[in-house]
């Protein structure tokens, strides 16, 4: 079984920080947290809250912006590897250019994008495979692509699809990749916006659910 739990994020419950950025921690075998929020400081704050403050199997960084690399250096201290899109300033990662194995709990997608480096992490639980994104500036359509290709099925997508003023013919794209590759949950959070996620609940019903700080997933 592995758990899933969002630790930093636009909308937080009760007790939690809010804030602009994205960090999720994944739990199972191994402990990996994907990005870590605009700064250290929501970062600490989030992870006593939630108890689970301790040792870090792997970080990985899904592109160099600040609202997911503020609190590197606090996840890092915790952290036994680093893998990073590019070179960030500061610290001393692998930068996994091509898909690269995290133990056997999943894989990252490989580099996606030009002009903004970026990457995803494929996780594989008991029952389902879930594909974790940052911001999605290479599309998120082409970036659920890739992790089905690597992964033969993808049941659940979660993180930032910088989605904001985007056109309705983008919007209808998605959901028509969503649909034939057979997606059964979406939690588009941090970057989505508000449109696009009113978007997928009118088209995809309940699979398009919301996110927040604080939010677990078990499978």
């Amino acid at each position: 079984m592995v758990k899933l739990t969002v630790v930093v994020n636009n909308l937080a419950k009760r007790g939690l920080r809010s804030a602009w950025g994205l960090s999720i921690l994944v739990e199972g075998d191994k402990r990996i947290m994907f990005d870590t929020g605009p700064d250290s400081g929501v970062l600490k704050y989030n992870i006593e809250k939630l108890n689970m403050k301790g040792e870090l199997d792997h970080l990985i960084i899904s592109h160099n912006h600040w609202d997911h690399i503020g609190g590197i250096k606090y996840a890092n201290v915790y952290a036994k590897s680093l893998c990073v899109p590019e070179k960030i300033e500061y610290v001393k990662g692998n930068i996994c250019e091509h898909s690269t194995k995290i133990d056997n709990m999943g894989l990252t997608t490989g580099i996606m994008g030009n002009s903004i480096r970026e990457q995803g992490l494929v996780v594989f639980g008991d029952a389902k495979t879930a594909l974790v994104v940052g911001c999605s500036h290479p599309g998120i359509e082409n970036m659920v692509k890739r992790a089905y290709e690597l992964a033969g099925h993808i049941d659940i997508v979660i993180g930032g699809f910088h989605l904001l003023n985007t056109s309705m013919q983008r919007l209808e794209k998605i959901v028509n990749v969503f649909k034939n590759l057979d997606v059964q949950e979406l939690y588009g959070i941090h970057c989505t916006g508000s449109m696009a996620q009113d978007y997928f609940k009118i088209k995809l019903g309940e699979r398009a659910k919301d996110g927040y700080a604080g939010l677990s997933l078990e499978f």
